[in-house]
């Protein structure tokens, strides 16, 4: 016989083992068959999908598109409207009147700030500034700018062109008119002019302008376009130095320039001149993207509509995962279909090899399943047998399913101790439970672990009894010698221990103290070294004779 697996573990491997190659062939067979045309499968699937998307997202790019430009084109019709309204009104009129008939500079800038500032300060669209200029150009009245006020339109500085040129074709027009983007001496503060002529007997007596923030424009911009975290709508100029608002943030000068140098930047240029049109490409964020653009018509500049096409991919991605799920799903599937017709093939051993665990040492589980069937050795062991004080008694005044949750429950954590020693448990009749070290391996320091045991369930009762507010005692008997164990029986089989050192250790407990840990000399002349003892004396021990025990109190600091 060949050298034995020290714990369960070991054994149970094997069984995996075994069972796991036996099976390998037919996991290999069922793979194939079911994960090939499933592989093909997803290939196609997943090709046609990313197809399908980009056409739908193309679709909805464009429709979205075209949904800005009617915002947009909107918002700034409405606006006129707010301008052409406002001229109309009879209080502008009557202070169109005041600045021709009073001279007095000062007090006409206090009447047309009561009257305009009013407007201004109502106004829901945050216009920033209004202006009343004379149809010669003079400045009668600036809200915000009051250095321009009273100076002529054709003496202001270059950097106020925009304003200039929509007085002039308000003014040339006689229609209401809106200017290209002003940048107040290139500074981050654009703006556009809005400007109406005010009318009296059909004949232009003023021109009032209105200045209207660039961010405004943004939040239409920016408004909802289901375009996802990525999605970004950008307005730009199509000539000169490239003016651009972004429905995400306020875009610098610099990054201007950088923009009018990639493909992006030239197609935005190429909208604001009337083209349209659908690409997939590279932005100023160094992005893969896909966009749309279009033409703004009343401002004449290029819109273009764009979201990050790794967001795009991402109902792609989600079949990826649902791909990886289905295979997983097949795999086990698979895995389990194996098992289960291994599983009717080997059940008999199996369940064989588990009641054995369950009943046996790990050792004598073994040698039993190679052919062992007079299973009968020596050992110098140390035997410890517990007994619940009183149990007798008060069982019988307790339901038995009472009594059966009361033993399991102790006798559990009993087992749960024996987990972290080396040592097997060997029988529990009813409330007596017997336990073993030394064998069926061998072991130096049998008496140490059995007086380590014995402390940590004396421990255990004594916290259920403080969880439970109960005061059940146990006695524990200890004795170490030479024992003989084996297997007994042939169908209803155990592995149990006989000899002398057993008959004393039960001795030790049933003549012992409650609540304490009598130990025979055998055992304390093993242990005096390193546990604290108390000489109990010599008492008769019935079928054996006078015998000087000891009671283990703790181990030594």
């Amino acid at each position: 016989m060949g050298q034995l697996p020290k714990n369960k573990s070991t054994i149970i491997k094997r069984f995996t083992l075994e069972r796991l190659f036996s099976q390998s062939n037919l996991l290999a067979w069922l793979l194939l068959i079911a994960l090939l045309p499933l592989l093909i499968a997803t290939v196609f699937t997943y090709e046609f999908a990313k197809k399908a998307l980009l056409d739908q997202v193309k679709e909805r790019l464009l429709h979205i598109t075209q949904e800005k430009i009617y915002q947009i084109e909107n918002y700034i019709e409405e606006r006129k409207a707010d301008i052409h309204e406002l001229s109309s009104n009879p209080e502008i009129s009557r202070l169109v009147q005041e600045f021709k008939k009073n001279s007095n500079f000062q007090k006409l800038q206090l009447i047309a700030k009561k009257e305009l500032g009013y407007y201004l300060n109502i106004s829901y669209q945050d216009y920033s500034d209004v202006f009343l200029i004379s149809p010669s150009g003079d400045i009668l009245y600036s809200e915000n700018t009051p250095t321009l006020s009273g100076k002529n339109i054709q003496q202001i500085p270059h950097v106020y062109k925009q304003l200039i040129k929509v007085f002039d074709d308000a003014n040339t027009l006689m229609s209401v008119e809106i200017s290209d983007i002003e940048m107040d001496n290139n500074k981050l503060n654009p703006h556009f002019y809005l400007a109406a002529p005010i009318f009296e007997l059909g004949h232009i007596t003023a021109i009032l302008v209105l200045s209207l923030p660039s961010y405004k424009i943004q939040e239409v911009l920016a408004s909802t376009a289901n375009l996802g975290r990525s999605g970004e709508t950008l307005m730009a100029q199509p000539n000169g130095k490239e003016r651009i608002i972004s429905s995400k943030k306020e875009i610098n000068l610099s990054e201007m320039n950088e923009l009018s140098k990639i493909k992006l930047g030239k197609i935005l240029k190429e909208a604001g001149q009337g083209t349209s049109g659908f690409a997939q490409m590279i932005d100023q964020n160094n992005k893969e993207i896909l966009s749309a653009w279009g033409y703004l018509p009343s401002l004449g500049w290029g819109i273009l509509v764009k979201v990050n096409l790794s967001e795009v991919f991402i109902p792609i991605v989600h079949l990826r995962h649902q791909l990886y799920l289905l295979f997983a799903l097949t795999l086990g599937l698979i895995i389990l279909l194996a098992r289960l017709v291994a599983e009717n093939i080997r059940r008999a051993e199996e369940r064989t090899g588990q009641l054995l665990l369950n009943i046996l040492p790990v050792t004598i589980a073994e040698r039993l399943k190679y052919g062992e069937r007079t299973i009968a050795d020596n050992f110098e062991a140390t035997v410890l047998f517990i007994d619940i004080v009183g149990f007798t008694e008060f069982s019988n005044y307790m339901p038995p399913e009472n009594v059966v949750e009361f033993l399991n429950n102790i006798f559990s954590r009993f087992d749960t101790i024996l987990e972290n020693f080396q040592a097997e448990k060997i029988k529990t009749i009813g409330d007596s439970y017997m336990l073993v070290s030394g064998l069926p391996d061998p072991n130096q320091n049998h008496a140490k672990i059995i007086a380590n045991i014995a402390l940590a369930m004396k421990k255990t009762l004594s916290e259920y009894n403080i969880e439970n507010n109960t005061h059940y005692q146990i006695r524990i008997g200890i004795a170490s010698g030479a024992v003989t164990a084996g297997i007994v029986g042939f169908k209803k089989f155990s592995y149990d221990v006989w000899g002398k050192t057993v008959n004393i250790a039960s001795r030790m407990e049933s003549q012992g103290i409650a609540n304490q840990i009598q130990v025979a000399e055998s055992t304390y002349l093993m242990l005096k070294d390193d546990f604290e003892f108390e000489k109990r004396g010599d008492i008769a021990i019935k079928g054996i004779g006078t015998m000087t025990t000891y009671l283990l109190l703790a181990p030594k600091q």
